[in-house]
This record gives C-alpha cells, sequence and structure tokens, in this order.
C-alpha cells in the first residue's frame, strides 16, 4: 500500500516537472512577436517562391 502511494507521487512529480521543463523552455510562449512584420515576411517568401 506505502509503495503504491510512493508510486504515485515519483509519478506525479516526473509529469509536473517534465510539463514544466517543456513549457519554460519554449521562448515563443513568452516572447513577444510583431505580427504585421511576419505576415509581411511570410508573403514577400510566399511571392518570390521561397526566396528572401
Amino acid at each position: 500500500m506505502i509503495i503504491d502511494r510512493l508510486l504515485l507521487y515519483v509519478f506525479f512529480g516526473i509529469t509536473v516537472g517534465g510539463t514544466c521543463g517543456i513549457l519554460f523552455s519554449a521562448p515563443y510562449v513568452f516572447q513577444g512577436v510583431d505580427q504585421r512584420a511576419e505576415l509581411q515576411r511570410l508573403i514577400h517568401l510566399y511571392k518570390n517562391g521561397g526566396e528572401i
């Protein structure tokens, strides 16, 4: 009974730790992006066939 509870806590800790690690390592989650500039860049790429 004690081992089951211990394994549950270990599983929960690893799951929460991994989730937080993935979310906090993603820079685009916290980074502000100028949407107009990105759209203009993508439109330019599309019109030029992928050439910069």
